[in-house]
């Protein structure tokens, strides 16, 4: 009797482990459906991607090159700007440095001048002083020892004037060469100035860094 009676029992749990089986079995097809749903759509978006950046990777270089190109052109301006700028101001630094040389050129030879007209009439005073002690001593002026010493206080006299003057004349010329330096110098930094052009160095700039990034665009299509 008690064979019979669980007879009933396992047959019932047959029963559930059954249902039970088929429902994993159903969850399990469900998952790997919803799986290969996604990886189908992720394949899809991720194709959709490549195509978007193979079809716009020659607007994102034209952008790059774009950005690229005024960046060198505005370096390059800034640059040139800065070089006009230093050679005006050197410009006119030299035209001053020009105008004191030849200021001091000037002076140099009024001094030489002064110097030289009083070391002449030092030397007069002095003739005049040797001529009256001789003739108060009733010597004849002009011969013998007499004539000999005025003759040689002239010639000193006039040998101390020349050097004056020589001096003079060479400070002059080297102040008259700095002069001529500092012109040439004041001539070239202005021209310079005028032929530096920050548009143009904005310009050659700019279209050097285009004319690369489109060789570099040409070389990798080739490939």
């Amino acid at each position: 009797m008690c064979f019979v009676a669980l007879a009933p029992l396992a047959a019932m749990a047959a029963s559930a482990a059954s249902t039970a089986g088929a429902a994993i079995a159903a969850g399990a097809s469900a998952i790997g459906s919803a799986a290969a749903a996604a990886g189908s759509a992720i394949g899809t978006a991720a194709s959709a991607a490549g195509s978007f950046v193979a079809a716009n990777s020659g607007a994102f270089m034209l952008g790059s090159s774009l950005l690229s190109a005024g960046m060198s052109a505005y370096q390059a301006s800034e640059q040139a700007s800065a070089a006009k700028k230093q050679a005006q101001y050197q410009a006119q630094v030299d035209a001053n440095n020009a105008k004191m040389a030849e200021w001091a050129r000037s002076d140099a030879l009024q001094r030489g001048e002064i110097e030289a007209q009083r070391s002449m009439q030092s030397r007069a005073q002095l003739i005049g002083r040797q001529r009256a002690a001789l003739a108060a001593n009733g010597v004849e002026l002009n011969q013998g020892s007499a004539l000999d010493l005025l003759t040689s206080t002239e010639y000193l006299g006039q040998q101390e004037v020349d050097t004056i003057q020589n001096n003079a004349l060479r400070e002059a010329w080297g102040y008259s060469n700095q002069a001529a330096e500092f012109r040439s110098g004041s001539a070239f930094a202005d021209w310079r100035a005028r032929n530096t052009s920050p548009g143009k160095a904005a310009l050659l700039s700019g279209a050097s860094s285009l004319i690369s990034s489109a060789s570099q665009f040409a070389m990798m299509k080739a490939r």
